[in-house]
């Protein structure tokens, strides 16, 4: 019983710890979301959005875009070298905004941003 509840502990302990990886390395250290502007950051976090996941190789943009509809759906595109890419996003429980961003090589990578 005693090796029971100490499992039980272990367990508990890496559970926190990944859920607390998780949260730190979501944001602050993914490269797509550190590739926008401050500005453009500070903006979407006082206007209650979240970031959400980033889709694309990121990089220096050259052009930043920002765009958030009501439509039933929300579709980010991405280009990879010179392949294009996309992935939609349903709107019926949470709303999506993207930040379509522009490298100088041409490819362009896309932070998605997400509220209830």
């Amino acid at each position: 019983m005693r090796k029971h509840r100490h499992y039980i502990f272990i367990i508990s302990l890496c559970f926190i710890a990944a859920g607390l990886c998780i949260l730190i390395l979501n944001k602050e250290n993914d490269p797509g979301y550190q590739a926008l502007s401050p500005e453009v950051r500070e903006m979407l976090s006082q206007k209650g959005w979240s970031y959400h996941k980033t889709l694309g190789t990121p990089g220096k943009p050259v052009l930043e875009n920002w765009f958030s509809s009501s439509a039933k759906t929300a579709t980010a595109f991405w280009t990879e070298k010179g392949d294009s890419k996309k992935e939609t996003f349903d709107q019926k429980e949470e709303r999506y905004t993207i930040v379509s961003c522009q490298k100088e090589d041409g490819d362009s990578f896309s932070v998605i941003f997400k509220k209830r």
